[in-house]
């Protein structure tokens, strides 16, 4: 979606990556690309995807940098469980990006969202969505002033691995202004929220941020069926 304006994809059909049989060609490891993809500085703006399933990504399903406006409406979104480290909707750097009744089935973060620029005002709403195993993700790579997220009437089912927090932020820089309202949780697992102000790897480094009016609201949660489920909240 490099360098793409004002582009509506849509329609009642199926976008099939096979990605089975391309791992099965290379003994199971990674193979081919992100499904939905855009580099730094893309420039990519007024897209719309809307009313179509994308199933068995080879690798991750949208990965996508510094887009603007984007809509992402009614997708469906189903991976195999048979292969890991694959994520749904990873928007890095977007901004003024809506994504409205989708249905996220995954095996890593079902929405992950992080700023590699300070400054960056996301005004991001996710919201009457259906994750099936997994969560939210803010972070790691936090940008210094970065703010304006909302997620709202979402429902999160545990699947049959769902490891990790149903709320992941990592705030490896200045994080504010983030909503969680009316949200459903079946069984939140492990955790339920996890924050850490904080953040090492190999890409990044050692990063030391803060966090500021981080809110969540009408949360439900059916059921625990972990010893260990704890709000995890580190505020180092």
């Amino acid at each position: 979606m490099n360098g793409c304006s004002n582009i509506k994809l849509f329609g009642r059909g199926i976008l099939d990556d096979q990605g089975d049989f391309h791992r099965a060609r290379t003994g199971g490891g990674e193979v081919g690309t992100t499904f939905i993809s855009a580099d730094q500085n893309s420039g990519s703006a007024n897209v719309v995807f809307e009313d179509f399933i994308i199933r068995n990504p080879s690798i991750y399903t949208c990965i996508v940098f510094d887009t603007l406006s984007w809509r992402i409406r009614n997708l469906k979104l189903v991976s195999s469980f048979a292969y890991g480290n694959r994520d749904g909707i990873d928007p890095h750097n977007a901004q003024h990006l809506i994504v409205d009744d989708c249905f996220l089935m995954v095996n890593d973060d079902a929405f992950a969202y992080s700023t590699i620029r300070d400054g960056i005002d996301a005004d991001i709403t996710v919201k009457n969505c259906v994750m099936y195993n997994t969560g939210f993700r803010i972070g790691p790579w936090i940008g210094n002033n970065t703010r304006n997220f909302t997620a709202e009437n979402c429902d999160r089912i545990k699947g049959p691995k769902g490891w990790g927090a149903c709320f992941d932020i990592y705030a490896g820089g200045s994080l504010s202004d983030v909503r969680f309202r009316n949200m459903r949780i079946e069984d939140s697992g492990a955790q339920l929220i996890y924050m850490i102000s904080n953040w090492n790897d190999y890409y990044a480094g050692q990063k030391n941020g803060s966090m500021d009016n981080i809110r969540f609201e009408n949360m439900s949660v059916e059921h625990l069926t972990s010893d260990n489920a704890s709000l995890g909240i580190d505020a180092s």
